[in-house]
């Protein structure tokens, strides 16, 4: 689905992504993880075309991608829930999800994205009329992520999906994002509550301070020494 080959970037003279490869084949739910300040976002942000590489290449299926802007990486089938879910609180959910529909003329196309986002998330049925910042840290988190699934897009990325929720909240969130990957959505996952991540994900991704330090598949991650030590608490798996 995607390949990133040796991307780097800097933010003026601070260097934030030293020469990171990946890939995420399609159907994968693939996550990243790692300490704040690692690089994640910028990561993420990256894909996007927000934040610009000053090296590397990147391919999403087999077409290169890299240096176009946001714009037209959406169009090309990325969209990304950003970290702290940025609705547009005075907007009804129902003109926050249109929003992520922006692109498309096609009606027909656009009603079909919206049915479906409403089919994974019922409640923003119920609630479309309702203004975007009424709504729980749990909703809105619904709604960024409905807002993204709009643009059908084939890349689904999610930045820190679980942020600022209760447990109970984010069991639900985990298990919405498990319902999207079951209809064979590509996702790829920055969470800090890495044993959640990892238990939802085929693979994953370590980072610290820029670089990739270690993949794996997620089950033989959640065993590893290290990731135990570093993000789990010392929780054995």
């Amino acid at each position: 689905m995607i390949t990133l080959s040796d991307i780097a970037v800097s933010y003026g003279s601070v260097s934030v992504l030293k020469g990171i490869s990946l890939e995420i084949k399609e159907g994968e739910v693939v996550t990243l993880i790692g300490a704040n300040g690692a690089g994640k976002t910028t990561m993420l942000m990256t894909i996007s075309g927000i934040v610009p590489s000053l090296s590397g290449t990147m391919t999403l299926c087999g077409e290169t991608i890299s240096g176009l802007p946001p714009h037209d990486i959406v169009q090309k089938g990325i969209s990304q829930v950003p970290e702290g879910r940025r609705i547009f609180p005075e907007l009804t959910i129902l003109e926050n999800l249109e929003m992520g529909a922006f692109l498309e003329r096609n009606i027909k196309r656009k009603k079909g994205a919206l049915d479906e986002v409403f089919s994974f998330f019922p409640v923003l049925f119920e609630r479309r009329s309702q203004r975007g910042g009424t709504l729980s840290g749990g909703e809105q988190q619904m709604l960024a992520i409905g807002r993204a699934l709009m643009a059908r897009p084939k890349l689904l990325l999610l930045d820190e999906p679980s942020l600022g929720l209760s447990p109970v909240m984010v069991g639900k969130i985990f298990e919405m994002i498990k319902g999207i990957s079951r209809q064979g959505k590509t996702i790829f996952l920055v969470e800090q509550n890495a044993y959640a991540a990892l238990a939802l994900a085929d693979r994953g991704y370590v980072m610290e301070t820029g670089k990739i330090v270690l993949f794996d598949s997620a089950p033989n991650l959640l065993k590893n020494p290290m990731v135990q030590s570093a993000y789990l608490g010392g929780m054995s798996i």
